[in-house]
């Protein structure tokens, strides 16, 4: 919104406008919208699932046993900030 507000970006192009629209078309937008943020959401998910149902057996060997689940191999499904700061 502020990219069509200051630096010229269409309104017509920003989501958050369509719902507040009655115009058809733009209600379209908003549920392919919708639509391609569930798909993204859900491939996330399901590339998850793929990833730990492929190593389930080789986090348990690295973990130490059956079940057992610590931060060491949560980084196969995550990021996360260093730990300490660089400076420079």
């Amino acid at each position: 919104m502020a990219l069509a507000t200051w630096r010229g970006f269409p309104w017509r192009k920003v989501p958050g406008q369509c719902f507040y629209s009655r115009h058809p078309m733009l209600r379209l937008q908003l549920a392919l919208l919708t639509a391609y943020i569930f798909a993204q959401v859900m491939g996330g998910v399901v590339g998850a699932a793929l990833v730990y149902a492929n190593y389930f057996h080789a986090i348990d060997i690295f973990e130490g046993g059956r079940g057992i689940r610590t931060l060491k191999t949560a980084s196969l499904f995550s990021t996360y900030a260093v730990s300490v700061m660089i400076i420079l």
